[in-house]
């Protein structure tokens, strides 16, 4: 999936439109993952819940209090950014329950300063729609 989401920009994706976007809009319980990739010891804010806003393939949500704006791809994966976070990850749909069977996975990427030195993190995530 890494490859999938970091070779975003580098695709043939293209915002979904209509009835190709995946229904991600709703509230999710959030699984967060040790951080995987760090420069330093700071941590992303780990919400427990996530709350996805869609208009069309628009995308938003809040992350540690930053609004966070981005788009759903006809491929389902999303990207979203705002402050020092990118969100990106991709929708999985089922239909074994009224709401879709939606799960999310992906990486929340949080680029912060350490005592006076720029740091990375990533963090990864899984969610299902509650």
């Amino acid at each position: 999936m890494a490859a999938t989401l970091l070779g975003l920009g580098c695709t043939d994706a293209l915002p979904c439109a209509g009835a190709s976007c995946p229904p991600i809009e709703g509230a999710y319980l959030v699984s967060w993952e040790t951080s995987t990739t760090a420069d330093c010891d700071l941590m992303g804010p780990r919400p427990p819940n996530l709350n996805i806003s869609r208009e069309g393939s628009r995308v938003t949500t809040l992350m540690g209090g930053v609004l966070l704006a981005g788009n759903l791809y006809d491929t389902y994966d999303f990207s979203l950014s705002g402050g020092p976070y990118s969100l990106r990850g991709r929708a999985v749909v089922g239909s074994a329950s009224s709401d879709g069977g939606v799960h999310l996975t992906g990486t929340l990427i949080t680029d912060a300063v350490d005592g006076g030195a720029s740091c990375r993190v990533q963090e990864g995530f899984s969610a299902d729609k509650i």
